[in-house]
């Protein structure tokens, strides 16, 4: 049986084809987790989605190189709930149009730096 959890799986796919509906063709930016294939970022930018939308982010150094270097798309290097924490305390945050958190956890983290 095939690992579900691969980036080039079918239920991959349709995770990705899910968040370009909900992103539409606005110019509100993309979050996303990416890992060190760029398979996220290579996928979005194949369907037209303009780089400048598009915010990878992972916590690997390594991997944010390497997804720069497949795709010329800067990632963020930190926590993802870090990032967006921060994204969401700036007095004008930059307009996005969908997070996508495609992780496995049951345990997510809440405002007050709690996990829950």
């Amino acid at each position: 049986m095939p690992d579900l959890a691969t980036y080039g799986t079918a239920i991959k796919e349709m995770h990705r084809a899910g968040a370009l509906a909900l992103a539409g063709r606005g110019d509100g930016r993309l979050v996303y987790l990416d890992d060190a294939s760029a398979g996220g970022t290579a996928w979005f930018l194949a369907r037209g989605v303009a780089a400048a939308r598009l915010c990878p982010v992972n916590h690997a150094e390594a991997a944010c190189a390497a997804i720069a270097r497949a795709t010329g798309v800067r990632a963020a290097c930190a926590d993802v709930y870090d990032f967006l924490l921060e994204l969401a305390a700036r007095a004008a945050p930059p307009a996005v149009d969908v997070v996508w958190l495609d992780l496995q956890t049951t345990r997510l983290a809440r405002p007050d730096g709690l996990r829950a």
